[in-house]
C-alpha cells in the first residue's frame, strides 16, 4: 500500500500544478521567523495529524487566557496551510474578535486587532494574492470591528488608527496625492507621476484611437480591459458635440458650458482613472502588443530587468508614453540622489540635530515632526522654518517620499490606488459635481473600501458569495460615510473623578487630563456617492440576468429619502429637486412622490412629529439646537444646518397642524426663544464637553459678538449664585 501510495504522488503534484494548486513554501525567503522552519521541515508525512493537534492546542490556549502563546500557534498553523485562505481568515477572526475583547482596556484590545489585519494584510495576501475571501475580511475587520460600534473600544481604534494616519495622509487634496504617488519607490529610482489631465495633450484624439484604431494593438488592449460601463459610454461618444462643446466653452458662452461638464469632463475624468488603473497592469508589457512601438534604451533595459508588479510604474508610464507620443505629454522627472538641493536639505539637518546620522534618521525625523515636535534639539526646532521657506521644494519632496515609502511598505497602500479611490468615491464638489475630492484616509471606512476595491480586481466578472460581499463592503463603508464621515479630533478636558469610600477612608481622586477623542458626524457630501454605489450593485445584477437584490434596493430608496431631506433642510436646494426627480422616477406611484419636494421634505416631518407626540416636542426641538450649537463649536456648519432647520421645521409643523389632548392647537415658545433656552442649557449641563463651550464662545465672540456679551453675562451670573461663591 505505501509503494502504491508513492506512485501517486507525481500524478497529484501534476493535477496540483495545472489546477494552480501547488503549496507555497512559506519559509523560502525568510519572512517568516527561522524558529519555525525546523519543526516544519521535520514534519513530512505527519503533517495533517500535527496540523489537527495545532488547532486543538490552540483553540485551548486561547480558552485559557494565553493569548500570545496561541498567537505563535495561530501563525505556525497558518505556515504549514499557507494556500488555504480559510486557515488565514479564521485566525485573523480570532485574534481582531474573540482574543481583543478577552482584554480589558483598548490600547491592549488594540494591539490584538490590528495583529488580525496585519495577518491578512501582510502574510495572507502574499500567498493568496487573488483571493477574494481574504480581501473580503480584511475590508470586514476595518468596517465593522474599527469603524463599528460593537466594541466598547471601538472610539480608541478609531482614535489609533486616524493618530497613525495622520502623519502619511492628514487631511489631503487629490493634488497632494498625485505628489505622493510621483515619490520614487526608492531613493536611487526615478519618480513616476500618475496622469493627469494637463498629460493629455490631445485627449479626444486618445479617446478616439482607444475607441476606433483596430491596428493599434496597445489601443486594443486597453480598450479590451476598459470597464464594461466606461466601454459603453465610449461607444456613446459623440466627437461632433465633444468639440463643439469645447470650442463654446472657449468663447465662454454661458448656455453652452453645461454642455462641456456633461459630455466631455466625465469622459475624459474616467479615462484619467482608467489610465492610473494601467499603472499598475501586471500584463501591459508584451513584445507582440509593442512591435510597432519605438522603444528607448532606458524602456529597454527596464524590460530586460523583468520588474516585478511592485516595480511596474516607472516602467508601464514610459510604455504608455512611447504608445501614444503624440497624445501623451512624457512627465518631467526626477531622482533624489542627484539633486542638490535635497543634499543641502539633509547636510543641514544632520548639522542641526546630534541624533541625524545618516539619511534614513533625517527622514524618519521628518515624518515624526508631523506627529509631534518633542525629542528635537532647539537647533533643529529653530531652523526648520528657515528651510521650509527657502527651500520649500526640496524638503517637501524629501517628506512625501518618505510618508509614500511608508504607504507602500508598512501599509501596503499605493498612492496610486489611493488617487483611483478619491477619484472613484471620493466626495462631491457642490460646485462641479463631476469633480471628487479627497476622502479621508484617517477613516476605517475608507480603509475598508480600498481593501474590498483591491479584491474586486480579481473578479471574474461572474456573479459569487465573494465578490458579492466585496460590494457589499464598498457600498456599506459608502453609507457609514455618508451617516458618520465627517470627522474631527479633538483634545478635550476630563476633570477629575472623586471616588466616596467608607467612613475614614481617604478619597481616591484622579488628576484632570487631556484626552484625544473623535467626533463622527454625517458628511452630506458623501451622499450621491454612497446612492449611486447601490445602483450600481443593482445594476451589476440585473445586467447578469438576475433578480434585483430586495434588500439592496429597499437600502437604497431609504438612503435616497433621508438624502433629499438633509441636502433641502442644509440649503442644497437644487441638489435635493435632482434627487426628489429620481425618487419619483423609482417610485411613480407611491403617494410619498405625488407632491412637490416641499410637500416630500414636510411628510417626512410630520412623520417624525407624530412619533414625537405633543408632549415631547420643546424636547425634541431643545436636543436638535443644542445639537446644532455643539456642531458649531466643531466648525461643522452643514450639519448645525441641518440640525437648526429640522428644529424650525417640527417647531412650524406642531403649531401648525398637532393639536394637544383637549383638542386645542399646540402653542410652542417662539423659535428664538427656543434657541436662547437651548443655548442656556447647553452651557449649563455639566456633560457639555468643556471644549466644546470654549469654542462655541471663541466663534460668537468673532461672528456674534452681541449673542456674546449675553452670553457672558448669564455665565458670570451663575457663576455668583453658585454655591460657597466669594
Amino acid at each position: 500500500m505505501l509503494w502504491a501510495a508513492v506512485t501517486r504522488v507525481q500524478p497529484i503534484n501534476d493535477m496540483r500544478s495545472d489546477m494552480d494548486l501547488e503549496a507555497s513554501n512559506t519559509f523560502e525567503d525568510g519572512d517568516w521567523s527561522s524558529e519555525l522552519r525546523i519543526p516544519t521541515a521535520a514534519l513530512s508525512v505527519f503533517r495533517s495529524l500535527v496540523i489537527d493537534y495545532l488547532w486543538i492546542r490552540a483553540d485551548n490556549l486561547k480558552n485559557d487566557g494565553q493569548y500570545f502563546d496561541a498567537l505563535y500557534l495561530a501563525r505556525m498553523i497558518c505556515a504549514l496551510q499557507p494556500n488555504l485562505p480559510s486557515v488565514w481568515q479564521f485566525n485573523a477572526w480570532n485574534m481582531a474578535y474573540n482574543i481583543s475583547v478577552g482584554l480589558p482596556s483598548g490600547p491592549e484590545r488594540w494591539n490584538w486587532v490590528r495583529a488580525g489585519y496585519e495577518l491578512l494584510r501582510d502574510r495572507a495576501l502574499v500567498y493568496n494574492q487573488t483571493s477574494m475571501e481574504l480581501y473580503s475580511e480584511l475590508a470586514w475587520i476595518f468596517q465593522h470591528k474599527i469603524g463599528g460600534i460593537t466594541d466598547d473600544e471601538n472610539s480608541y481604534y478609531k482614535w489609533r488608527l486616524a493618530s497613525e494616519m495622520f502623519p502619511l495622509m492628514g487631511v489631503m487634496t487629490n493634488t497632494e496625492v498625485e505628489l505622493l504617488a510621483e515619490s520614487p519607490r526608492s531613493w536611487g529610482q526615478y519618480s513616476s507621476a500618475p496622469f493627469r489631465e494637463r498629460d493629455f495633450a490631445a485627449p479626444m484624439d486618445l479617446l478616439l484611437k482607444i475607441r476606433d484604431d483596430e491596428n493599434n494593438t496597445v489601443a486594443r488592449y486597453i480598450y479590451n480591459n476598459l470597464t464594461p460601463d466606461f466601454r459603453e459610454r465610449l461607444g456613446a461618444f459623440d466627437e461632433v458635440a465633444a468639440r463643439a462643446a469645447l470650442r463654446s466653452n472657449v468663447v465662454a458662452q454661458p448656455d453652452e458650458t453645461i454642455d462641456v461638464q456633461a459630455i466631455v469632463e466625465p469622459l475624459l475624468l474616467d479615462m484619467m482613472n482608467e489610465f492610473n488603473m494601467l499603472l499598475l497592469d501586471e500584463n501591459l508589457y508584451d513584445a507582440q502588443r509593442f512591435a510597432n512601438v519605438e522603444l528607448s534604451e532606458e524602456i529597454q533595459e527596464l524590460i530586460g530587468q523583468n520588474l516585478r508588479s511592485w516595480d511596474r510604474i516607472p516602467l508601464n508610464r514610459l510604455l504608455i508614453e512611447a504608445a501614444f507620443p503624440a497624445e501623451i505629454t512624457p512627465q518631467q522627472r526626477y531622482r533624489l540622489d542627484d539633486d542638490p538641493d535635497v543634499a543641502a536639505v539633509i547636510e543641514a539637518m544632520m548639522q542641526a540635530e546630534p541624533g541625524f546620522e545618516s539619511t534614513e534618521d533625517v527622514l524618519a525625523g521628518i515624518v515624526q515632526m508631523l506627529r509631534d515636535q518633542e525629542g528635537f534639539s532647539d537647533e533643529l526646532m529653530a531652523l526648520m522654518p528657515e528651510i521650509v521657506q527657502n527651500q520649500n521644494q526640496a524638503y517637501f519632496r524629501l517628506q512625501r517620499f518618505e510618508r509614500a515609502r511608508l504607504l507602500r511598505q508598512e501599509w501596503k497602500i499605493d498612492p496610486v490606488w489611493i488617487l483611483i479611490i478619491n477619484r472613484m468615491y471620493g466626495p462631491i464638489n457642490y460646485d462641479n459635481p463631476n469633480r471628487r475630492l479627497c476622502l479621508d484616509w484617517r477613516s476605517a471606512f475608507v480603509h475598508a473600501i480600498y481593501w474590498a476595491e483591491r479584491g474586486l480586481q480579481y473578479s471574474n466578472g461572474e456573479s459569487s458569495f465573494d465578490e458579492l460581499n466585496l460590494h457589499r463592503r464598498v457600498y456599506h463603508s459608502l453609507q457609514s460615510l455618508f451617516h458618520y464621515g465627517n470627522m474631527q479630533i479633538r483634545r478635550t478636558y476630563v476633570p477629575p473623578t472623586h471616588t466616596e469610600t467608607a467612613e475614614g477612608q481617604e478619597i481616591i481622586s484622579r488628576q484632570p487630563v487631556t484626552e484625544a477623542r473623535v467626533y463622527l458626524s454625517q458628511d452630506l457630501r458623501m451622499f450621491p456617492v454612497a446612492y449611486q454605489a447601490t445602483l450600481d450593485v443593482i445594476r451589476t445584477r440585473t445586467d447578469r440576468g438576475e433578480e434585483e437584490p430586495s434588500g439592496v434596493v429597499d437600502g437604497s430608496l431609504n438612503l435616497l429619502r433621508s438624502g433629499i431631506t438633509n441636502l433641502y433642510l442644509a440649503g442644497h436646494e437644487a441638489l435635493a429637486r435632482y434627487y426628489y426627480r429620481e425618487l419619483r422616477q423609482r417610485r411613480p406611484d407611491a403617494e410619498e412622490t405625488q407632491g412637490t419636494l416641499v410637500d416630500f421634505v414636510r411628510a417626512r416631518m410630520r412623520q417624525e412629529a407624530e412619533q414625537i407626540g405633543p408632549k415631547g416636542a420643546s424636547d425634541y426641538i431643545n436636543s436638535l439646537l443644542r445639537e446644532s450649537f455643539a456642531r458649531y463649536a466643531l466648525l461643522d456648519d452643514e450639519n448645525a444646518m441641518i440640525r437648526e432647520q429640522w428644529a424650525a421645521q417640527i417647531h412650524d409643523l406642531f403649531e401648525a397642524e398637532f393639536t394637544d389632548e383637549q383638542g386645542d392647537r399646540i402653542v410652542l415658545l417662539d423659535m428664538d426663544e427656543l434657541r436662547w433656552i437651548a443655548l442656556q442649557d447647553f452651557f449649563a449641563d455639566p456633560m457639555t464637553d468643556p471644549a466644546f463651550k470654549g469654542a462655541l464662545l471663541e466663534r460668537m465672540r468673532i461672528e456674534a459678538p452681541q449673542m456674546y456679551e449675553r452670553v457672558m453675562e448669564l455665565l458670570e451670573r451663575q457663576m455668583n449664585a453658585a454655591p460657597f461663591a466669594q
